[in-house]
């Protein structure tokens, strides 16, 4: 069992990027936007989206959301925010390079799509540490938890897509020391929580809003018992900010982003002792991008579904006692 707490990526560490900051055009004060117009703000890397027409000399991060709407971070710096739903994407490759104060140990790639992923490390034109890897079908998650502890080194990581001008994405890269929890015994507990909404009126119908889900896991590591403090001390120390937990390497179920629920410890004075963890991870975020932000579909209730209907037509198909509604604004 360990867990990667993570280093902020900074202006001054993100030494280099292949991904354009240009999402928008960046905000200026002698420009007048109406409703709906968006900006960037290269100082904090964010996009904003106008909510009035008229829109002169205000500050976006100063007057919102009264009048600017807080949209997400920029391309380039979405996979570095910290969050989970936010993309950077690019065709062909995602090309980025770091160069943290302190030898980071472990790096990770969550959330991505591509065909390989690179990471070397380097001081000067010496080569301390160069790792390719293939991305199996379906893999989502890549660790590098054995980066050399070299102060002053840089860290380039390359996304490739399977084609030249193929999609390629990451939804966060981070950084950071590993701490080891302990032994993960045998039979942890995974599943998901999940935040759709599922209603049935007394006539039978049901309504489904599908939302967003987070992984789960539950666990017990052992540990030693002469470590007990420091673990609780560790433990202690994340209770307020997300890390990635990995209960065992190779498996996407069991690397978590994310807080833990709870945790004991089953004291023993002899040399081995028991903690129990259960971590829930952050929740997929929905798109950033204005329009329709989900369906609520509406159906009587059988033993089958009916097939989905086309999304914004308005009729109400065979089957289904409603159309598709919008979401947004209820």
């Amino acid at each position: 069992m360990k867990v990667i707490e993570p280093i902020a990526v900074t202006t001054v560490m993100l030494t280099d990027s292949s991904v354009a900051e240009n999402d928008y055009p960046a905000w200026s004060s002698v420009v007048t936007y109406a409703k709906g117009n968006r900006v960037i703000v290269p100082a904090v890397h964010r996009v904003y989206e106008s909510v009035i027409d008229g829109n002169l000399a205000n500050v976006p991060a100063v007057n919102s959301p009264a009048k600017w709407i807080d949209i997400g971070p920029t391309n380039r710096w979405a996979m570095f925010d910290e969050a989970v739903g936010s993309l950077t994407t690019a065709t062909g490759q995602i090309v980025v390079t770091l160069s943290p104060a302190a030898p980071p140990g472990a790096l990770a790639l969550l959330d991505m799509e591509a065909a390989t992923a690179r990471v070397r490390v380097q001081r000067g034109q010496a080569v301390l540490h160069d790792d390719t890897r293939q991305i199996e079908d379906g893999a989502t998650t890549l660790l590098f938890t054995d980066l050399p502890d070299d102060e002053g080194a840089t860290i380039t990581v390359t996304l490739s897509a399977a084609t030249a001008g193929g999609p390629v994405s990451v939804g966060t890269l981070l950084i950071g020391a590993v701490e080891d929890l302990g032994l993960t015994e045998a039979g942890p507990t995974i599943g998901i929580n999940d935040y759709s909404k599922r209603e049935t009126d007394d006539f039978g119908v049901t309504t489904v809003v599908e939302r967003a889900w987070a992984k789960r896991m539950s666990i017990r590591a052992l540990i030693d018992t002469a470590a007990v403090d420091d673990i609780q001390r560790r433990l202690a120390a994340l209770r307020a900010r997300p890390a990635l937990w990995i209960g065992e390497d190779g498996y996407d179920s069991l690397t978590i982003y994310g807080f833990f629920k709870d945790f004991s410890i089953d004291l023993s004075f002899e040399t081995i002792s028991y903690c129990m963890l259960t971590i829930e991870g952050l929740t997929t975020a929905g798109a950033i991008e204005g329009g329709n932000t989900g369906i609520a579909l509406v159906f009587r209730n059988s033993a089958t579904q009916p097939p989905a209907p086309v999304f914004g037509t308005g009729l109400v198909p065979e089957g289904w006692t409603d159309a598709p509604q919008d979401l947004v604004g209820l």
